[in-house]
């Protein structure tokens, strides 16, 4: 079993992502529509496919593998992850997949697999040693699949909310800032160039998520790491702003026939093919 130590994780995520409860019960899950760009890194159609999911959190990805089938034989799924509050919600959710502790550069020598997906999670470990690590995983032709869901400030209502509680996130890695394309931009230098086909493929899903209330969105909100991070006075004054936000703009926010919020979302793929 893969071990992780402390230095390998990114401070940022190590405390803030502790509550696998809160991230559970407060992210969205995934668009089943992924699903094709997972089994096209199938070696044949009739062959099992063995995928390897990095920092897989409580299982907001997996649980778009598990219902595929892709957690039973003739396919095979193991997780890693570095958090130990994760790991326990994981366990807890997904009692008969693998999951094991470890992180990016630190994977359990089981390979080679068709596919090593991130979800949510590559911005953090965007540098030359995880791709490397990962493109070690990976069978020739095998595919890297990376994931993000991401609040689709289209609508006014989720611009201005944005604004409000990104205002914190500071030199936190995030996959808004484009900063994790740089290993891949810089493909020579990072020698992604020599591990992956490339330009990155991507693929674009919308959709809405439903969510009962404010508070969910406020949950939402605070599942974020770097707002787990903020002293308490902090983080109630931005519940405060953020139920504000949504005080203001509670006409127009769209809601389905049973009075759920519709919470746009745009859930971004990007695929690279190991050489």
């Amino acid at each position: 079993m893969s071990t992780t130590p402390a230095a390998a994780v990114h401070t940022a995520a190590r405390l803030g992502f502790t509550d696998g409860e809160l991230y559970d019960r407060a992210r969205p899950d995934f668009p089943s529509e992924l699903i094709a760009l997972v089994r096209a890194g199938a070696k044949t159609e009739a062959a099992g496919l063995h995928v390897l999911e990095v920092a897989s959190g409580t299982g907001k990805f997996t649980a778009l593998l598990e219902a595929a089938g892709l957690a039973r034989p003739p396919h095979r799924l193991l997780c890693v992850e570095p958090s130990a509050g994760f790991r326990a919600a994981f366990a807890a959710r997904f009692p008969g997949v693998e999951c094991v502790a470890g992180d990016a550069t630190h994977l359990p020598p089981a390979g080679p697999f068709d596919v090593v997906c991130a979800a949510q999670a590559f911005h953090w470990f965007a540098d030359a040693a995880s791709l490397r690590s990962l493109h070690g995983a990976l069978r020739r032709g095998g595919q890297l699949l990376l994931v993000w869901n991401m609040e689709d400030d289209a609508e006014p209502w989720v611009r201005d909310l944005r604004a409000v509680y990104e205002a914190f996130d500071g030199a936190v890695p995030q996959y808004r800032t484009g900063a994790w394309r740089a290993v891949f931009d810089d493909a020579a230098a990072s020698g992604a160039a020599e591990l992956f086909e490339l330009p990155l493929v991507h693929t674009r899903v919308r959709r809405d998520v439903r969510v009962p209330d404010f508070e969910a969105v406020w949950l939402r909100v605070l599942s974020k790491s770097y707002v787990q991070a903020l002293p308490e006075a902090d983080r109630n004054d931005l519940r405060r702003r953020v139920l504000a936000v949504l005080e203001r703009h509670k006409e127009s926010i769209r809601r389905d026939t049973d009075g759920q919020i519709l919470y746009p979302y745009v859930t971004d793929a990007y695929v690279a093919v190991a050489k």
